[in-house]
């Protein structure tokens, strides 16, 4: 079955790429084809823009990057969309009141675009990962200090059912945010405009594209949206079932390449 597709859009980490930042043979192959058949594909992941590009060096990839859950597209090194969090303090204060949490990484991606990350101490490998990609550790004060600025987005490392703690906690403090789960160890807090499928409508827009010409895939809860929005939405297969519903189609599992199952099935 074939569809009419000329804008893939896709997520990274647990769809292109597996937990150990790896991409199957097949998926790559599937990325060269798609560009030899002149359909474009983009990335749309809750990575910030320095992480993003530091994982897919290499990818036949278009120019175009969403990033931060949506709340940023990017073409090269311009901004397109930006839709900032605003200071996030409160959410600060909250998380480290109920959670142990003592070191953060702040780190800017271009003019206005800042993040903050915020690790669980069992967490502190990933900061030093950060750290590597450009950004600054921080601790103490110094956290609450980066939280007050107009940040685009605020990640929280931590286990799931720390996690879901948060999560509730947040929700209670305002509408106004978009407060995710990006995957088992991620919370993600962003604007309520920051989503996968308004930055992809954005980017469907500039290139002249309807989302009925927009194939999307993905494998969590932070890319329901985007499934949904998209002409025609799949999930992996490790997705969770309230991701699944909202999509047209299930592939198979990251680490067998299911992205290429999906392209060769609905795509070329």
């Amino acid at each position: 079955m074939r569809k009419d597709i000329k804008l893939v859009i896709t997520d990274l980490d647990g769809t292109l790429i597996d937990h150990k930042q790896q991409i199957h043979p097949r998926n790559l192959q599937a990325l060269k084809d798609l560009k030899t058949a002149g359909i474009m594909v983009a990335p749309a992941t809750g990575r910030g823009k320095r992480s993003a590009e530091g994982v897919t060096q290499g990818f036949t990839f278009s120019e175009y990057l969403i990033c931060f859950q949506g709340a940023a597209l990017f073409q090269g090194e311009n901004t397109l969309w930006h839709q900032p969090l605003g200071e996030a303090a409160l959410y600060i204060e909250l998380l480290r009141e109920h959670k142990e949490v003592n070191v953060g990484v702040y780190t800017k991606h271009a003019p206005g675009v800042e993040d903050l990350s915020v690790f669980a101490p069992y967490y502190a490998e990933a900061a030093d990962y950060l750290v590597k990609q450009g950004g600054i550790r921080v601790t103490g004060e110094k956290i609450l200090e980066i939280a007050s600025r107009d940040l685009t987005k605020v990640v929280y490392f931590g286990k799931l059912q720390d996690l879901l703690d948060i999560q509730g906690i947040w929700c209670k403090q305002d509408k106004s945010k978009h407060i995710v789960l990006s995957s088992d160890y991620t919370l993600d807090l962003t604007h309520e405009n920051a989503k996968k499928s308004v930055a992809a409508k954005h980017l469907a827009k500039i290139l002249g594209f309807s989302m009925a010409e927009v194939l999307a895939l993905g494998d969590n809860y932070n890319d329901a949206d985007l499934l949904e929005a998209a002409g025609f939405g799949i999930a992996m297969k490790e997705a969770p079932s309230k991701v699944k519903e909202r999509a047209d189609a299930v592939t198979g599992k990251v680490t067998e390449g299911g992205f290429a199952e999906a392209i060769y099935k609905y795509v070329l």
